[in-house]
């Protein structure tokens, strides 16, 4: 028999998939007893110098966080430049586009893990990142939510 607090949908009596409610599912948006954490807050550099001597496309992965669950989960996550200066003079385009460059740091998420990712495309002429010059401040959480899909990501475009 489980125990737990129930509480059923409106006109309904406590039963399986009759509950509003069920304290023994999981319900924590984030769960703090995972290994590795499901959230957290981390320092990384920017990434590589990448570069493009024309139109193209390239990325290099630079964290892998395992999440050990049976599904692909939501995520929500931050992205916070550390160093100021380099940020401030326009030299990286940080997770956009100018036209003809975009420089992106990301999160890949699938069945076994979260990626997060620097990516370069060049859609006019030769280009180098400057990611090098940053270092990151990462805030994650890896939800207990089943994205229902095999994988996404938030690269936005």
């Amino acid at each position: 028999m489980s125990r737990g607090i129930f509480i059923a949908k409106n006109k309904k009596s406590v039963g399986r998939g009759r509950n509003q409610y069920d304290s023994t599912l999981p319900h924590l948006m984030v769960s703090l007893v995972k290994n590795p954490p499901h959230m957290d807050t981390t320092i990384i550099p920017g990434g590589t110098a990448l570069a493009l001597t024309g139109v193209g496309s390239t990325e290099e992965t630079l964290l892998t966080i395992q999440h050990n669950l049976p599904y692909t989960p939501e995520i929500m996550i931050y992205f916070y430049v550390t160093s100021t200066e380099e940020y401030a003079s326009n030299n990286f385009v940080f997770s956009g586009s100018n036209g003809t460059i975009t420089d992106v740091i990301y999160a890949d998420v699938d069945d076994t893990s979260v990626k997060i990712k620097h990516s370069l495309d060049t859609y006019f002429g030769a280009y180098t990142s400057t990611a090098p010059d940053f270092s990151l401040r990462i805030k994650y959480y890896i939800l207990s939510n089943d994205s229902h899909v095999g994988r996404y990501n938030t690269r936005g475009f």
